[in-house]
């Protein structure tokens, strides 16, 4: 039972679709309790009750199951908005300040990538400037009413989400980023061109050991949906120039088995030829979500790929 339970939510999570009707063991509440407990194991409670919430089947849930989910929703989509507004905000100062800045993170992601940005839980706020810049952000965020909190990053009152500065990147990630990628923003806010973005995708992942959800799949999906194919070409001299190939090709693998990602023919191939023997054995057993969010398995894989 628990391993129908876990894929059931895994496939939700990765909106395959398809299930007219609820399987019969998902009908009972007990099955449920542990699918919402599972979900939040892995941090994927947002996608999967977004998606429960789509489902043909829905009023078969039980009602329990279902308030918990809504409630989780409701809380997700009152951040997004509080997040959308602090962006829009903290952006504005720094614009106003001539500090150049791209937005990153989930909200970037959610708002960029996502076809519905419901699917995508947001934190903190993530802005990356040029950094001989860092003084002069954060004297006009201070200027703005910002001041400093124990996370390290910056909000303008308790329970405010939180601003980050970055000053990780080079010049060339600056020259290709793209402004007016995000609607009803300044055009001054930028985005990392797509293929920069799965880059800092794939590091962040590896650096931060956060590969503990098939969120992180559903991310390297939808960005990489948008490579065209010179962005796959600096993609790849990129993740080969920063030892990133163990990532790329277990995420964009598995994205490929299980979402349809489209991933030009020879370039998982190209990853794969950059490894060792020994994580090129032990990573070719991870193919899919179930394979690599079964218990204790995602830690151990992870450090592989740094």
């Amino acid at each position: 039972m628990s391993d129908l339970v876990s894929k059931f939510v895994l496939n939700q999570v990765a909106q395959k679709g398809g299930q007219n009707v609820l399987p019969e063991e998902l009908l009972a509440p007990e099955a449920w309790v542990r699918a919402l407990e599972f979900a939040a194991s892995v941090h994927a409670l947002v996608p999967f009750a977004r998606a429960v919430e789509l489902a043909p089947w829905l009023d078969e849930v039980p009602h329990a199951a279902r308030l918990v989910m809504r409630a989780e929703r409701d809380r997700q989509a009152r951040l997004f908005r509080e997040a959308r507004v602090e962006a829009e905000r903290a952006s504005a100062v720094l614009v106003a300040a001539e500090v150049p800045v791209i937005l990153e993170g989930g909200l970037a992601l959610a708002l960029r990538f996502y076809p519905d940005p419901a699917f995508r839980g947001v934190d903190l706020l993530r802005f990356r400037i040029p950094a001989d810049r860092h003084f002069d952000a954060k004297r006009a965020l201070g200027l703005g009413g910002y001041r400093m909190h124990a996370e390290g990053g910056l909000s303008r009152e308790a329970g405010a989400p939180a601003v980050k500065l970055s000053g990780a990147g080079g010049g060339a990630e600056w020259d290709r980023s793209v402004s007016g990628a995000f609607r009803g923003f300044s055009g001054e806010l930028r985005a990392l061109s797509a293929a920069d973005a799965l880059v800092d995708h794939l590091r962040f992942a590896v650096r931060e050991r956060a590969l503990d959800s098939p969120v992180w799949v559903n991310d390297a999906h939808f960005i990489a949906s948008m490579l065209e194919a010179s962005d796959w070409e600096v993609a790849a001299s990129r993740i080969s120039s920063e030892r990133l190939q163990a990532a790329a090709w277990t995420l964009l693998g598995i994205a490929r088995n299980e979402r349809g990602t489209d991933v030009p023919s020879g370039f998982l191939d190209a990853m794969r030829r950059e490894l060792g023997l020994f994580r090129k054995w032990r990573l070719s057993r991870i193919g899919s979500d179930e394979s690599l969010f079964a218990p204790g398995e995602a830690r151990g894989i992870t450090r592989l790929m740094a």
